[in-house]
């Protein structure tokens, strides 16, 4: 999936493959899942530019999600504060009818805290997030310059 910044999010434009399908033509709960929580996650890290851990997610499966159609995912901060980003995420076909939305919780946490929690040296974590976090701002700020 690509990424694409809007004002306090992103989007993203997507085709699930058949393969992924629960019933013939109609997405697997778990990837309607898996895409909502990438566009969240995605959506905090265009706005935040933090690694965080989520805390909850709660998603409403509206209509049957097909595969092989074009599908639009958008994701909002709805909610941010020194600790804690919300997040309202939706799928959308290309009629604009919502056929799945999730909201989620995440914590603003220390690099310190998640290493620990992912047991690994806290320089490591920092590399990682050199590594991850550091080129998405980068190249989210190259569209919003560009006017993309």
């Amino acid at each position: 999936m690509t990424f694409w910044p809007i004002e306090r999010g992103c989007f993203s434009k997507y085709q699930i493959p058949d393969f992924y399908c629960g019933f013939d033509g109609v997405a697997h709960g778990g990837m309607v899942a898996c895409i909502l929580y990438e566009v969240a996650s995605w959506c905090v890290n265009t706005v935040v530019y933090h690694l965080v851990l989520t805390r909850k997610m709660e998603i409403t499966f509206l209509k049957p999600v097909p595969t092989d159609v074009d599908l639009f995912m958008v994701s909002l901060v709805t909610h941010m504060d020194a600790k804690n980003v919300a997040t309202y995420s939706a799928i959308v076909n290309a009629e604009g009818i919502r056929l799945a939305e999730a909201t989620a919780d995440f914590s603003l946490t220390p690099h310190g805290i998640i290493a620990k929690l992912a047991n690994m040296e806290e320089e490591t974590l920092q590399q990682l997030h050199e590594q991850i976090v550091v080129p998405i701002k980068a190249y989210m700020t190259s569209l919003k310059n560009n006017g993309k």
